[in-house]
């Protein structure tokens, strides 16, 4: 059986085979604050949802939405809530444009739209290696995994697809983005995995893809439902397939119209009361220089504390009300996971110990049931 190494090609290709037409939504918020405590966020805000500036030649599905967002973002007011703008912009990108959008991809950073094998963080050695690697396991566990070498046959292709999705549903980092065709399981994957540590720039990809002409032309795949991949039955599942880069065809690709919507924080305001509590020390200290240099070093510490805590609390509002409301709406994560290891461990992970990192969705879910609170 002929082995071929192909990823090391591939990954000097990534920058400059343009798979995309990409149109970017930006939904803005900033915090609202406590009456009784000017630094304790309480809640947020929307400021704006908008589209990025559009280029001269940009296609008329990149304007029929950027009016769809001006109409929302008009609309917007102070009682709405992130999860109900998502749900706006679902219904206009899946009925009111031209080109429908209908596969979705959630990610819980704003990492670009690369599969796991080139994330960056793999010793090269595993890229160059990666078949013959692929191909030990398969020897050593023939029952489970068959080794398909790489062949440019869009039947081959599809045999190779579904042998290293087997190897992605247990972890390993394979050429395969997952897709799903529902934009509610692409929110809850954006979500899955948060903790509250940090301001994650979670992101939220849309594609319109024309199955039979981004198939040949570009590199979706639609997945066969093997006795192997339950979890990409549950999570209606399919991929983009980074294989194809090895010989497709620069000129030849059509490209998949995308829509890339990220939540951004404007904490300006509290940047901007901080400053001016700096300034109105340093006026104090011709008349109190003792007290004012005091003041003046308490609003620099306060400068240098404050966005962080803002950031995580102002997170913990946003996406704990997000996961609410998805389970509101019987979006559980445990229906993601339908084989026995998975739901094991899915279990196990509810009830760390709380000195441990918890994802976001179990942390509410055990506030939910035992009252255990997230103190920022």
């Amino acid at each position: 059986m002929i082995k071929k190494e192909i990823y090391g090609e591939i990954k000097q290709r990534l920058n400059s085979v343009k798979l995309f037409d990409t149109l970017e939504i930006n939904i803005k918020i900033k915090p609202k604050f406590s009456e009784d405590d000017a630094s304790h966020v309480n809640g947020y805000e929307i400021e704006a949802v908008m589209c990025n500036s559009l280029p001269a030649n940009a296609a008329d599905w990149m304007k029929q939405i950027q009016r769809q967002i001006q109409r929302i973002n008009k609309r917007v007011n102070n009682n709405w809530k992130i999860f109900y703008v998502y749900k706006e912009i679902f219904q206009i990108i899946t009925e009111n444009v031209t080109n429908r959008f209908n596969y979705f991809r959630g990610q819980n950073k704003d990492w670009d739209l690369l599969p796991g094998i080139y994330r960056g963080d793999l010793d090269d050695a595993f890229i160059s290696n990666y078949d013959q690697i692929y191909e030990d396991i398969a020897k050593e566990y023939p029952e489970n995994l068959k080794y398909i070498p790489f062949d440019d046959n869009l039947e081959q292709i599809e045999k190779r697809a579904n042998q290293l999705a087997y190897l992605q549903h247990y972890g390993y980092r394979t050429s395969l983005l997952d897709i799903t065709k529902n934009p509610f399981i692409a929110l809850q994957f954006m979500l899955k995995g948060c903790t509250l540590d940090e301001w994650y720039p979670n992101t939220f990809y849309a594609f319109a893809i024309d199955p039979r002409k981004h198939e040949r032309n570009n590199i979706f795949m639609s997945t066969m439902k093997g006795k192997n991949n339950n979890r990409i039955k549950a999570q209606f599942g399919a991929f983009l397939n980074f294989d194809r880069l090895y010989k497709i065809v620069e000129s030849g690709i059509q490209k998949i119209p995308t829509l890339k919507i990220i939540i951004s924080k404007d904490v300006s305001d509290v940047i901007k009361d901080i400053d001016a509590g700096i300034e109105s020390a340093k006026e104090l200290q011709s008349t109190n220089k003792e007290v004012g240099q005091q003041m003046e070093a308490a609003y620099k510490q306060l400068k240098k504390s404050v966005p962080e805590n803002v950031n995580k609390e102002l997170y913990y509002f946003v996406f704990s009300e997000m996961v609410s409301k998805m389970r509101e709406y019987y979006y559980l994560e445990e229906n993601l996971f339908p084989d026995f290891a998975d739901y094991v461990m899915f279990t196990k992970d509810k009830y760390l110990d709380s000195n441990e990192p918890m994802r976001l969705n179990n942390q509410l879910e055990n506030i939910a049931r035992y009252g255990k609170k997230y103190e920022p």
